[in-house]
């Protein structure tokens, strides 16, 4: 299997309930916990990093006591926030926040930045972005934050040039202004990534994602 990897970063924000700009409903603050936990909700292989923080020294001489939750999906995960389900979550760059935002009405703001999570280039059939062919079939995840990420990379990578006003919260194949390789993309849910690398010549997938669908990297490159 091949598979090609170059590697995009996203800092990561921590969002609280308390910082949501609608949330002074009175069913959403008795919804809030008040048990003294901080409640957090994470994805897969991120989950098990809050469950080390949890239990960890440095949380214990602070007094804090963290439950994790595993929440599948971004928006499911924003909306556990935004209706009180729990306090915070962690998994999403700020243009991803953004689209989330203006999509549903609310008003989630980071309060802290915790680390940096890359996206690659991965392929099954080609060993280097060189290597592809005119034409090449390429997937990009099919929310508008995530589409802008897979965009950049295929710039950084030299497959294509973005317009000079390209927005990198809702940017979109619309925006490219070369295509030096003539590539055509389709739209999946960024979460099967790993599952059809064999149907298509060539998909960015998110660290975390490719950590849980098994998919390895051979090369990276981080950009900030």
């Amino acid at each position: 299997m091949k598979k090609i990897s170059l590697y995009i970063g996203a800092t990561i924000f921590l969002l609280l309930l308390g910082a949501c700009g609608n949330s002074g409903s009175a069913e959403q603050e008795g919804a809030q916990q008040n048990d003294g936990v901080v409640h957090i909700s994470s994805v897969d292989s991120d989950a098990e990093v809050w469950d080390y923080i949890a239990n960890s020294d440095a949380a214990q001489e602070a007094g804090l006591e963290i439950e994790v939750t595993e929440i599948t999906g971004g928006t499911q995960s924003n909306n556990a926030v935004a209706d009180g389900d729990v306090d915070a979550n962690a998994f999403q760059s700020i243009e991803y926040l953004k689209s989330y935002n203006e999509e549903s009405e609310t008003n989630l703001i980071p309060i802290a930045t915790t680390y940096m999570e890359p996206m690659g280039l991965y392929s099954d059939k080609y060993d280097s972005v060189e290597d592809l062919p005119n034409g090449a079939q390429v997937a990009l995840a099919d929310n508008p934050a995530n589409t802008a990420r897979g965009l950049r990379l295929l710039e950084s990578a030299g497959l294509i040039t973005l317009e000079e006003d390209f927005d990198d919260g809702l940017g979109t194949p619309d925006d490219i202004a070369e295509n030096l390789k003539n590539l055509e993309f389709s739209l999946i849910d960024d979460l099967t990534g790993p599952r059809v690398l064999s149907d298509l010549d060539l998909i960015p997938i998110s660290n975390t994602v490719a950590l849980e669908g098994g998919a390895k990297c051979i090369r990276r490159c981080y950009l900030s």
